[in-house]
């Protein structure tokens, strides 16, 4: 509807692919470059995505997978309506780049869990995605460290992302596996130093 919409203001339009995998977003990429006339740009910036990654991966591969809970959204102040990622999804795919496994298996892209489930999923790490440009780490950590039968809460493996880092499907994903690596093995951060 909010196609057929600016179509009729005389704009024109441009329909992709969806955005499901890291290989969806790379050819979103290229389809764009050759659409604006800048194939090259886009060739360029997807090898650099492809080599940046595959350095990440590489230097992930022989590290312990720890298991991730990526939560993208939750009353404030409370663990009620929590909704987390799914594992059919390109974030998914990072935080396996990122050497860690999503603990949750349901393959739709969020689904809504309580806090009776974290239990039972039993993440070693929590990351919870900042929406807004607010400064909310005491309201995020107040909240979660109510948990405290959580392993993840009792090990302080609590975090905080901005959305800005993982959530938008462009070449900025890259940056994401870097910040989620960092997060799950900073040890890996004094071995190989910045990934950038």
């Amino acid at each position: 509807i909010f196609g057929a919409q600016i179509r009729k203001l005389g704009l024109k339009t441009l329909v992709t692919d969806s955005n499901d995998s890291v290989n969806d977003i790379m050819k979103t990429i290229v389809y764009l470059g050759k659409v604006l006339g800048k194939e090259t740009e886009a060739e360029r910036i997807v090898s650099e995505m492809k080599s940046r990654l595959d350095k990440i991966r590489s230097e992930t591969a022989d590290a312990p997978k720890k298991k991730v809970l990526l939560v993208v959204g939750r009353n404030p102040g409370t663990l009620e309506d929590i909704y987390v990622i799914g594992r059919n999804n390109y974030i998914n795919e990072l935080i396996e780049i990122a050497g860690g496994v999503n603990v949750v298996e349901n393959t739709r892209l969020s689904i809504k869990i309580t806090k009776e489930a974290i239990l039972t999923l039993d993440p070693d790490v929590i990351i919870e995605i900042n929406h807004e440009k607010l400064d909310r780490e005491s309201e995020i950590l107040g909240a979660w460290n109510t948990l405290t039968q959580s392993r993840a809460v009792r090990n302080g493996e609590i975090y905080i992302l901005p959305s800005t880092v993982i959530l938008h499907p462009s070449q900025t994903i890259v940056d994401g596996a870097q910040v989620l690596t960092d997060v799950l093995h900073p040890e890996l951060k004094e071995k190989y130093g910045n990934n950038n």
